[in-house]
């Protein structure tokens, strides 16, 4: 793939002492500061900004002031019931799923034993620092997708599309993790919507001619073996427009800064306010 030249170390430190007078260099990671040079180009200070009001909550409450509840709760999670501690309030504000649960009873700990490690343990360090260090981590921003899904997390959810976006940006479209992530996603999914964008606009058949002959061959392998799946997923991906052939400009790209807006979720959640003052879950939201 053709991508513009990636910032320089130098132009990533001059970066950082640019905005160290109104945005402290560790709210960002070396990676999300690169991809804002290379995707905004002279507005890439006022992205890193627009993204501050997120993280300056995760402080507020992680910080865990008098204005808000310190009660520390345990979350037990894995095939080896690992244990990790939170601040309750922190869970219940970015999670649906914890904050109902907690909601309506008093226990100091909510048992996921189904849930792996690195995506519980991604989560919360998020909660804490508003990153996501895909490279750190070793998992896949799919994998923290599904499981901000699974907690009914929208905005850990687009802070993994986001990691997804910087990730596509640089790395090939395989066969196996596409197939992977269409069988976890419904019809209506923003990562499935992400996916065929990325089928559709990546040219998977003739990546051959772009130096990547493994990738084309592995896809048209999958597509000969007449998988039912396989054939409804490039079914969705041919009656939306997409072309199996041509690899799109890069401002078509779904990972290109001015599309990204069609797989964010929108935003659900509890002011700190109802949290602090515990109103029920279902008067916060109207019902």
């Amino acid at each position: 793939m053709n991508f513009p030249p990636l910032p320089t170390d130098a132009s990533i430190n001059a970066a950082k002492n640019k905005i160290k007078k109104s945005i402290h260099p560790s709210n960002f990671t070396d990676a999300e500061i690169a991809e804002a040079i290379v995707e905004k180009g002279q507005g890439w200070k006022a992205y890193l900004f627009s993204k501050l009001p997120n993280l300056a909550q995760n402080a507020n409450i992680s910080s865990a002031g008098s204005s808000l509840p310190s009660e520390i709760v345990t979350i037990i999670f894995g095939p080896n019931r690992t244990h990790l501690d939170c601040h309750k309030a922190l869970l219940r504000y970015h999670s649906g799923l914890f904050d109902a649960y907690f909601q309506w009873n008093n226990k100091r700990q909510i048992i996921l034993e189904e849930e792996g490690v690195l995506e519980v343990s991604a989560f919360v360090t998020w909660c804490y620092t508003g990153q996501i260090d895909i490279n750190k981590l070793g998992i896949s921003p799919a994998s923290l997708w599904h499981f901000g899904d699974r907690i009914r997390s929208q905005r850990f959810m687009n802070e993994a599309m986001y990691a997804l976006f910087w990730y596509m940006r640089h790395n090939i479209l395989l066969a196996e993790d596409t197939m992977d992530i269409y069988s976890k996603t419904t019809p209506g999914s923003k990562l499935r919507l992400f996916l065929k964008g990325m089928i559709a606009s990546s040219g998977i058949l003739s990546a051959s001619e772009r130096g990547y002959p493994s990738m084309e061959a592995k896809w048209k392998k999958m597509i000969e073996a007449d998988s039912q799946e396989v054939n409804d997923m490039l079914a969705e991906v041919v009656m939306e427009g997409g072309n199996l052939y041509k690899k799109e400009e890069m401002s078509r790209q779904p990972f290109y800064h001015k599309n990204h807006w069609k797989y964010l979720e929108k935003i659900e959640t509890r002011s700190l306010e109802d949290i602090a003052n515990k109103v029920p879950v279902l008067q916060a939201h109207g019902g």
